[in-house]
C-alpha cells in the first residue's frame, strides 16, 4: 500500500519538472507512509476486512503483532519488573478497603485458619479456631454464636462451607443423635427430622434427607431418599426411592436449583456412586426420565447431557438436539447463543444452538459472559514476552489488552472449569497461591454475570465489562453484594468481608492480648 501511493505522488511531482521534483521528492515520501498508515489502520492484519469503523480489532493468528488497541488499567501493573512492587500497585489501587461508621470489628484470637462462609439470604457462617463459630448477617451482626467447647459435632458442620442459609432455612445435622435440625433465619427451631444419615441444603425451598430404619427382626437397615418442604414435610413422593447405601456422596445429595423451569435430580441406586439424572419441574413431577451419567442445568433452553464419556444437548422436552458427540465436558450455552467446547487436539472452539461450529480454534478462551471472553495466546515464538491476554467481544473483536502474559488454564477436562461454585472454599488452604517469579495471569473464572481474575499475591480480581480491574484481594465472588476476604500470606490484615463499594461489612482483627 505504502509503495503505491508514493508511485502515484512521485508521478505528479515529476509532471511539474525536475527541480521542484527533486525539491519536493522528500516531502512526498512522508506524506505517503502517512497515507499508507492511515488507510492500512482500517484494515484488518489477517483479512483485509474493513473495521475502521468498529473501531476494534479482530484478534490475529500466530505470527502476528500484537493486537493494537485499549489497555486495561492492569496492563501497565502487571509489566512492573519487581513482581513485590507489581504486587503491591494492584493492591493498593484495589484492594485498599475502607472502614466506615457500619464497619464491625470482631476482634480474634487468631486469624489463620478460619473458614468464612459465603453470604446466601443474608447470613454467613464463619468457623474460627480458638474463638468459635459465628453466625453473621448481612451488617455484620451476629445472629447466633456457638463456643468453641460446644458440640463439635454440631460446631463442626456449620462452620461447614457446604452448609448454607436457603430459603430462610439451615438443615444442621446432629450426628451424635441422628437428627436433622431445620432452623428459620434468626434460629428457632422449624422440625426435627429424626433418623437421619445424611442431608442437603435447601434449594428453591426444596432439601434432600435420607432417613435410615433398622428392622429390630433381622438387624437389615432400609434407607430412603425423601424430598422436605421449608416446613420438613415429606415432598415429591414419586421421586422418594429405597437405597442400599446408608449415606450419599455430595453429588447424589446436592439439590439442584431450577432453571429454565426445570431442575436436575438423580436416583441413587445400591451402589451410590451410581445416579442416572433427570430433570421435574418445581412440584417434583418427573419431565426428563432419569437416564443419564451426568447432565448440567438448563441455559437458553438447553441443557449438556452426558452418557458413556460423550457430551450433547437435549431442549426442555427431552429432545436430543445436538449429537452426544463432545469427550470434554462442554460450556453451558450463555445469551451470546455460543457454547464452548474442545477438540481431540485441545483446541477451543465455539458452537452455535445446533451444533456447527462459528469460531476459529484458540488455544486458551474462556465462555462468554454478557457478550464478552477472555482470551489468551502465545505470538508463535519461544519468549514469553511476545504473549497477550485480550478480552473478545460476542463478534471476536478485541475489546481490550489485559496484560502482556497468559492466563493460566486448568486441564481441560470441562469447560464448566471456569464458572465459579457457591461452594468454593475461603480458608487459607484453598486460597492457592501460584508458584513464585510465575509471570503468568492466574485462571480466570465466571460467577453470577462477572469475570474474576486470580492473580498471584492479589487474589481473585473482579474485572469490569472491558477488562478493567474494579477490585482486588478478594477470596471469592460476590453473592449477594458481599464477598469474602483472606489474604494471610501478604497482607494478614485483609480477612472479613467486604461490600460492592470495597467497604469493610466485617473486619476481623487480631486480638491485642
Amino acid at each position: 500500500m505504502k509503495k503505491t501511493v508514493f508511485l502515484f505522488m512521485l508521478g505528479i511531482a515529476l509532471s511539474v519538472g525536475d527541480v521542484q521534483a527533486q525539491g519536493i521528492l522528500g516531502k512526498l515520501k512522508n506524506a505517503a507512509d502517512k497515507v499508507a498508515k492511515t488507510i492500512d489502520k482500517g484494515k484488518n492484519a489477517v483479512s483485509g476486512e474493513d473495521t475502521s469503523s468498529s473501531g476494534t480489532q479482530t484478534l490475529p493468528e500466530k505470527d502476528h503483532p500484537k493486537p493494537k488497541g485499549q489497555k486495561s488499567n492492569l496492563y501497565e501493573l502487571m509489566r512492573a519488573v519487581n513482581r513485590p512492587e507489581m504486587v503491591n500497585n494492584i493492591n493498593s489501587k484495589f484492594a485498599n478497603f475502607k472502614k466506615t461508621a457500619n464497619t464491625k470489628v470482631v476482634t480474634l484470637d487468631g486469624l489463620n485458619r478460619l473458614k468464612l462462609g459465603y453470604y446466601f439470604d443474608n447470613r454467613a457462617i464463619v468457623a474460627t479456631e480458638k474463638n468459635g463459630t459465628y453466625c453473621f448477617d448481612e451488617r455484620g451482626n451476629v445472629m447466633k454464636y456457638w463456643d468453641k467447647n460446644e458440640d463439635p459435632q454440631r460446631r463442626n458442620l456449620l462452620g461447614n462451607l457446604y452448609i448454607k442459609f436457603s430459603s430462610n432455612r439451615l438443615i444442621n445435622m446432629t450426628n451424635i443423635s441422628g437428627e436433622a435440625i431445620i432452623y428459620d433465619q434468626n434460629f428457632n427451631v422449624v422440625k426435627k427430622i429424626p433418623d437421619v444419615s445424611s442431608a442437603s441444603d435447601y434449594e428453591d425451598g426444596v432439601a434432600i434427607v435420607v432417613t435410615k430404619k433398622i428392622h429390630s427382626n433381622t438387624s437389615v437397615v432400609s434407607n430412603y431418599n425423601h424430598y422436605v418442604d421449608i416446613n420438613g414435610n415429606f415432598i415429591f413422593t414419586e421421586l422418594t426411592n429405597p437405597i442400599d447405601a446408608c449415606r450419599m456422596t455430595l453429588k447424589t445429595s446436592h439439590i439442584r436449583s431450577m432453571h429454565d423451569g426445570l431442575a436436575a435430580f438423580c436416583v441413587p441406586l445400591g451402589n451410590y456412586n451410581v445416579a442416572p439424572w433427570g430433570f421435574r419441574d418445581s412440584k417434583g413431577k418427573v419431565v426428563i426420565l432419569a437416564q443419564y451419567n451426568e447432565v448440567q442445568d438448563f441455559s437458553n433452553g438447553l441443557a449438556a447431557v452426558c452418557t458413556d464419556g460423550k457430551w450433547g444437548f437435549i431442549d426442555t422436552k427431552g429432545n436430543m438436539v445436538i449429537p452426544q458427540r463432545y469427550s470434554v465436558e462442554p460450556s453451558k450455552f450463555d445469551d451470546c447463543g455460543m457454547a464452548l467446547v474442545v477438540n481431540r487436539e485441545g483446541k477451543y472452539m465455539f458452537i452455535d444452538k445446533t451444533g456447527n461450529v462459528v469460531s476459529k480454534e484458540y488455544d486458551r478462551i474462556t465462555p462468554f459472559c454478557n457478550g464478552k471472553a477472555l482470551c489468551a495466546m502465545d505470538n508463535g515464538t519461544n519468549s514469553s514476552d511476545d504473549d497477550y491476554t485480550v478480552m473478545l467481544d460476542s463478534k471476536f473483536n478485541v475489546v481490550s489488552i489485559i496484560s502482556d502474559g497468559m492466563l493460566v488454564f486448568p486441564n481441560k477436562t470441562t469447560c464448566m472449569q471456569f464458572y465459579g461454585k457457591s461452594t468454593l472454599s475461603t480458608d487459607n488452604e484453598k486460597y492457592s497461591k501460584y508458584v513464585d517469579g510465575d509471570e503468568r495471569i492466574g485462571s480466570p473464572f465466571i460467577h453470577d454475570g462477572h469475570f474474576y481474575l486470580h492473580i498471584d499475591g492479589c487474589g481473585y480480581c473482579l474485572l469490569s465489562e472491558t477488562g478493567d480491574v474494579m477490585m482486588a484481594g478478594l477470596a471469592g465472588p460476590f453473592i449477594n453484594g458481599i464477598a469474602p476476604v483472606y489474604d494471610n500470606e501478604f497482607h494478614p490484615k485483609n480477612v472479613g468481608y467486604v461490600n460492592t463499594k470495597g467497604e469493610w461489612v466485617i473486619k476481623f482483627e487480631l486480638s491485642e492480648f
